[in-house]
C-alpha cells in the first residue's frame, strides 16, 4: 500500500468500505489506529474482531512519550477531526522500533538535546507516518512543546507527570507561541481523561472558557510567552515540573533523586541523568583518588574493554589520563566502542589535559578476545616503559580481565578496577571508589 492508496482509503465514507479495507486502514495504522480514527470506524471494527478499542493516556506519556494533539486541515471521513498523536523519543542508533519523524529534529537542535530521534511507536507503517506529516493535514509545529517536554522528560531533568497533555508552538525570537483549534483540543482532553492541559498564556482564556462549558475538572495550565528558553517557561510551574537537585547539590540528593526515578521505572531518564549531571562531578572525584593513591599525573597506555557499561570506562580515562587507549571489544560491541570514546569527547571538557589517541581492537568472539592478549603485549606494548601501562580490570568478563591482568600487564604497571553499588544494573551515584593495583 502506497501513501496515496491509504489516503484514498481514509478520505472514503465508512458505508463504503469492505470489511477487507477497513481491515488493511487499521493494519496499516497500527496502534495510531485507536487514537485517530473515527469512533465509528472503531465501533466497526469491534464488531469484526471482537476488540475493544480504547486510548489510554497513562501508557503514551512520561519516560519520553506523549500524545501530540492536532486538528486536522481538512476533513477527512474515517479520521476524527482532533487527533491524539501518540510519540516516542529514542536514542540515535538504538533498534529501530519505530519510524523516525522529522520534527523532532527542529525541537532536538532548539534544546540543544543531541541524540535523539522522535519516533511513531512500533507498528505505524511508513505509509501511516507520511501521511499524518503531510503539511496540507497536520500542522506539526503545534505539537512544538508536547514534544520538547517529553524530550526534556527523558533526556534532561525535567520530570513530566502523567496524563498530561500540552500544545503550542515555538519560536527562537518569541519563545511558546499561541495555537488554533483550543476548544477541539480542550474536548479531546477531557475525553482522554487527562488531569493538565498546558496551553501558551494567550490561549489560556479560551482554554478555560471550554473548559467551563464541558463542566470538566481538567486543570489548564498556561505556559509564559514572555521567554525564549522552554526550561525557563517550564520553571515557573514548580509544582507541575518538580526540579532536580542541582549539579553541585550534596550527593544525598542525587541518590533520593535517582532512587526516585528508578523506583518509577524511568530508566531511560535515569541513565541521562546520571550521564549529564553526576557523571563528571564523580570522574573528577576518581581522579583525585588515582592521583592520591599514585602521585602519577598520566599513563602513557589505558587498555580496557567495551562492555555493557560505558561509563565504567569513561571513568578509567579521565582518572588515569592516558596518551592513548587501547579499546578491547568483541563485534557485537562495536556500537558501544563508540558509545565510550563519545562519553570521553562530551563529558569530559575540564576532567582531562587532552583527548587520547584511540586505537580501537576488534574480535570476532570473547574467547577471540582472550586468546589474543598475549599478542597485543607484544604488538602494542613492548616500546612502552615499565609503569606507563594501566589495565583496568572493570568492563569485561572475569575471564577477560583475569587473561588481560596476567597477559597485558607488567612488573611495574598498574590496574584499576572501579567500584559501585548498583540498583536495576546502573550504578548509584556517588557510590563509586577507584582501587588501584601495583
Amino acid at each position: 500500500m502506497t501513501r496515496s492508496d491509504l489516503l484514498r482509503l481514509v478520505d472514503t465514507e465508512l458505508d463504503a468500505l469492505t470489511p477487507g479495507r477497513l481491515t488493511q486502514v487499521a493494519r496499516a495504522f497500527g496502534p495510531w489506529s485507536v487514537w485517530i480514527l473515527c469512533p465509528a470506524a472503531l465501533r466497526r471494527l469491534d464488531e469484526l474482531f471482537g476488540n475493544s478499542h480504547r486510548m489510554d493516556l497513562a501508557e503514551a506519556t512520561g519516560e519520553g512519550r506523549t500524545a501530540i494533539l492536532f486538528v486536522l486541515l481538512a476533513e477527512v471521513p474515517l479520521l476524527r477531526q482532533a487527533i491524539a498523536l501518540p510519540v516516542v523519543w529514542r536514542r540515535a542508533g538504538a533498534a529501530d522500533d519505530g519510524l523516525v519523524l522529522p520534527f523532532g529534529d527542529r525541537v532536538s537542535r532548539s534544546l540543544d538535546v543531541p541524540g535523539w530521534r522522535l519516533c511513531a511507536p512500533e507498528g505505524v507503517s511508513k505509509e501511516a507516518v507520511e501521511l499524518l506529516t503531510d503539511a496540507s493535514l497536520v500542522r506539526w509545529e503545534s505539537g512544538w512543546v508536547p514534544a520538547a517536554i517529553a524530550l526534556l522528560d527523558v533526556a534532561d531533568t525535567l520530570e513530566a507527570p502523567l496524563r498530561c497533555l500540552a500544545t503550542g508552538e515555538w519560536s527562537p525570537e518569541s519563545g511558546v507561541l499561541p495555537v488554533k483549534g483550543i476548544p477541539q483540543k480542550v474536548e479531546l482532553a477531557v475525553e482522554l481523561g487527562a488531569e493538565r492541559l498546558l496551553v501558551p498564556e494567550l490561549n489560556r482564556e479560551e482554554a478555560e472558557r471550554k473548559r467551563a462549558e464541558l463542566g470538566a475538572e481538567l486543570k489548564i495550565v498556561s505556559l509564559s510567552c514572555r521567554h525564549r528558553d522552554l526550561r525557563e517557561v517550564l520553571r515557573a510551574c514548580k509544582d507541575l515540573f518538580p526540579p532536580a537537585p542541582r549539579a553541585d547539590a550534596p550527593p544525598q540528593e542525587h541518590q533520593k533523586y535517582f532512587d526516585r526515578l528508578i523506583s518509577s521505572g524511568q530508566y531511560e531518564k535515569a541513565r541521562a541523568y546520571y550521564q549529564r549531571v553526576v557523571m563528571p562531578r564523580v570522574a573528577a572525584a576518581l581522579r583525585e583518588q588515582w592521583l592520591q593513591q599514585t602521585g602519577q599525573q598520566s599513563a602513557d597506555t589505558l587498555v580496557t574493554i567495551a562492555s555493557g557499561n560505558a561509563a565504567s570506562a569513561f571513568y578509567s580515562v579521565v582518572a588515569t589520563q592516558p596518551d592513548r587507549v587501547l579499546l578491547l571489544y568483541t563485534q557485537n560491541m562495536r556500537q558501544k566502542a563508540e558509545e565510550i570514546r563519545d562519553l570521553v569527547a562530551r563529558f569530559s571538557r575540564g576532567l582531562i589535559a587532552r583527548s587520547p589517541r584511540w586505537v580501537f581492537c576488534e574480535f570476532d568472539s570473547p574467547d577471540r578476545l582472550v586468546e589474543a592478549q598475549q599478542g597485543l603485549r607484544d604488538q602494542w606494548l613492548s616500546n612502552v616503559p615499565e609503569g606507563q601501562v594501566v589495565v583496568d580490570l572493570t568492563p569485561g568478563t572475569k575471564e577477560m580481565t583475569i587473561e588481560m591482568y596476567v597477559s597485558v600487564r607488567r612488573p611495574g604497571d598498574r590496574a584499576v578496577y572501579i567500584r559501585h553499588r548498583s540498583k536495576e544494573g546502573m550504578a548509584v551515584p556517588f557510590t563509586e571508589k577507584l582501587v588501584v593495583y601495583g
